[in-house]
């Protein structure tokens, strides 16, 4: 008896966003294709303006309005809403996918309660009474370790710490038990504590909640202890993609190799390299690889044409012409070995 086939909690299948600007046409995400399983934290790192949030966005059904999917597909729990009414993505949002955005600041309205912010979302779903909702957010937020829950509820957000609301937005999330969590950058505008501590709520969100989320970053180290898999993003495309210990103990893109060159933690003599040059213009693409002017081990074919997607494992993508087998033998310059030893030495 063949046995069912699962069906991924979401699933990107050759996604293309674009935005008009007065300046022209900005190509943020093209031909994004990724599945995430139920369960399973994906991070999605790279620089600025690589196409990260506008990827968020777009799985939420959040663009702006001169933004648009151009191409391809997203599936939540296999049904396509490319194209799909405001009715359709509110239900969505509402229902099925949680947002945890870069600062918290700026998530609560400064002039309604903590509590009732953080209950709204549950309440829309009409599932119960508005005291019932009060009561689990208070007990979400001390399992989130914010003292005295039930007060703290009915402070304004002025009144709250930069960590603290933080956390508070991570319940608002939870509160309606999403299958699927964005989180975009969520320990940027907070200090070394209160990013460990979000780090430690993150990790264990897919344990206690059964969530998938998305965990998007600058921090490869932080991508390293949260997520099964990492996804490196360079000019809106997808350029490598594996489980966490295969982008990061065994690397093969240059621009992963870059990313890797600058953390000062992975240099014991020396000072760490940065990536030369500037992000391409999204503008006006350029022919061939977007990552060729600052690549150093650029090849002439790296100029005419972009690289397909090479598979280095079953579970592990890149694309570049250095796993072309005509490609001389080049490795990366850095390792992150992730034994669990030497991790929890690093993150402890």
């Amino acid at each position: 008896m063949s046995q069912e086939k699962r069906i991924p909690v979401l699933e990107l299948k050759d996604l293309c966003v674009e935005f008009e600007a007065n300046t022209g046409r900005v190509y943020a995400v093209r031909g994004v294709s990724l599945s995430l399983e139920r369960g399973e934290t994906l991070a999605l790192v790279g620089e600025s303006g690589c196409g990260k949030t506008v990827l968020c966005r777009s799985i939420a059904g959040l663009l702006p309005a001169h933004g648009k999917v151009t191409q391809g597909e997203v599936l939540l729990d296999g049904q396509n809403l490319t194209g799909a009414s405001p009715s359709l993505w509110r239900k969505a949002r509402r229902e099925k996918i949680g947002m945890l955005w870069q600062n918290p600041m700026t998530f609560f309205h400064p002039a309604i309660p903590v509590g009732k912010q953080i209950t709204e979302g549950l309440l829309l779903r009409k599932t119960c009474s508005k005291k019932e909702a009060f009561r689990r957010g208070e007990e979400l937020l001390s399992q989130l370790e914010i003292s005295d829950a039930g007060k703290r509820m009915k402070d304004y957000p002025y009144q709250w710490s930069g960590g603290m609301l933080q956390r508070g937005a991570l319940a608002a999330a939870l509160l309606k038990e999403p299958e699927l969590l964005l989180a975009d950058e969520p320990t940027t505008a907070l200090d070394v504590v209160s990013q460990r501590k979000m780090l430690s709520f993150l990790k264990n969100c897919t344990k206690e909640y059964g969530l998938s989320v998305i965990f998007v970053t600058h921090d490869l180290l932080a991508a390293a202890e949260v997520a099964d898999r990492i996804a490196v993003m360079y000019g809106g495309r997808i350029v490598e993609i594996g489980k966490t210990e295969e982008v990061l103990e065994d690397p093969k893109h240059p621009y992963t190799w870059g990313l890797m060159s600058s953390l000062p933690s992975l240099w014991k003599e020396g000072k760490p390299k940065g990536i030369p040059g500037f992000p391409p213009d999204m503008r006006s693409l350029p022919k061939g690889d977007l990552f060729a002017p600052r690549n150093l081990y650029a090849m002439e074919i790296d100029w005419k044409e972009e690289a397909p997607i090479f598979p280095v494992t079953s579970t592990h993508f890149a694309a570049t012409w250095l796993l072309h087998p005509l490609a001389p033998e080049v490795s990366c310059p850095v390792r992150l070995s992730l034994s669990a030893r030497e991790k929890e030495e690093k993150y402890e």
